[in-house]
């Protein structure tokens, strides 16, 4: 199999793990916490929260009207606010079903 790459990336928000960096790659999806410094306005790598194989993801789809926020089915619904939920979910199903392949 190819190596691990980065396909999509962005500082987001889960509605109960918080604020986090959610990482998509060509083999997983990952959501750091992230601990922000209200002092120097910066922010510093948190737990990793999720980190699973593509193949653990059993559902993906956008819900809301005018805040919409991606879920993402693995043990549970994680829902997260990213700025392209339309990108998000291409780009998902696209490495999702590769995977599997």
């Amino acid at each position: 199999m190819s190596e691990e790459e980065i396909i999509r990336d962005e500082d987001c928000n889960e509605d109960i793990l918080k604020q986090g960096f959610l990482i998509l790659t060509n083999k997983r999806l990952i959501f750091r916490k992230e601990k922000a410094r209200v002092a120097t306005l910066t922010k510093e790598p948190g737990d990793i929260m999720i980190d699973a194989t593509l193949d653990k993801i059993k559902n993906v789809r956008v819900e809301g009207i005018i805040a919409k926020k991606i879920v993402i089915t693995i043990d549970r619904e994680y829902k997260f606010g990213v700025l392209n939920t339309k990108g998000w979910m291409k780009d998902l199903n696209e490495a999702m079903s590769a995977y599997s392949k």
